[in-house]
């Protein structure tokens, strides 16, 4: 029995470090690598679980066998509409790039709220199998 707890708390501390390794990497590779304080990993996270959630509740139990390739699929979309935002705000528009960060984080704050409806949703009553898909692949 305490075997298996540690187990099952083992699994949830795996399941948590695979969420937030990409965050990580994000923020080591542009702070230390290429010296740019930016501060839209933060939006580009959070967007891209707003896009993730939308999806689940749309796809319903239509796309089951397909629902965590569609998530990881919408969740790496909001990263790169984020991206792709700060890069043109200080490109195009030849704004500094901590401020264009800044922006962008105001902006896809507002957008999440307005997408969500609320700060906060659960997918508590939504049926989906993506728990079996992750253990799928493990």
């Amino acid at each position: 029995m305490i075997l298996n707890n540690i187990a099952i708390s083992l699994m949830q501390a795996f399941k948590q470090a695979l969420i937030y390794i990409p965050l990580m990497v994000g923020g080591y590779i542009s702070i230390s690598l290429m010296k740019l304080p930016d501060i839209a990993l933060e939006s580009a996270f959070s967007f891209g679980a707003v896009l993730t959630y939308c999806v689940l509740v749309l796809i319903g139990n239509i796309l089951q066998p397909y629902a965590l390739v569609i998530t990881l699929g919408m969740s790496i979309l909001g990263g790169i509409v984020v991206g792709f935002l700060v890069t043109s705000f200080s490109i195009k528009l030849r704004i500094p790039h901590l401020l264009s960060s800044i922006l962008t984080v105001g902006i896809f704050q507002g957008l999440s709220l307005l997408m969500m409806g609320s700060s906060n949703r659960s997918l508590y009553g939504i049926s989906n199998n993506l728990e079996l898909s992750f253990y799928s692949i493990l």
